[in-house]
């Protein structure tokens, strides 16, 4: 079979697939479970539809006003709501979180601070 025969039955293979993959396609920075809430919708609804992997803890601050935290892109303080969840508690590395009297906690990740290898070229001393 010729390369040009190939490269065409290739071509006509992702033309024809395409359509089909166009549906799934999902914006890449958007976490995984995440489905976004109406303001109108019921508690029963919410909580059903409630994925605490669609909760991501982005950062924790502690300063002269109080502790906050960025949980989904927004900054919020104790008693502030994100995804029907009520935030309780903020700690220094989680965040602690209420739904309808069930309580979990978020934790961020650890942060690993590598140090160059002596004796190699851009080492350390």
């Amino acid at each position: 079979m010729s390369k040009r025969l190939r490269y065409a039955i290739a071509g006509v293979l992702l033309l024809a697939l395409m359509p089909a993959a166009a549906g799934e396609l999902r914006d890449p920075l958007e976490p995984y479970g995440f489905r976004p809430v109406s303001p109108g919708v019921s508690a029963e609804t919410r909580g059903a539809m409630f994925d605490a992997n669609s909760l991501r803890l982005s950062g924790i601050f502690v300063g002269p006003d109080g502790a906050s935290a960025v949980i989904n892109g927004r900054r919020l303080r104790v008693g502030d709501e994100v995804t029907g969840a009520q935030l309780v508690r903020i700690e220094s590395h989680a965040v602690e979180l209420d739904l309808d009297g069930d309580r979990f906690k978020i934790e961020l990740l650890p942060i690993t601070v590598k140090t160059p290898a002596r004796r190699l070229s851009g080492g350390g001393e």
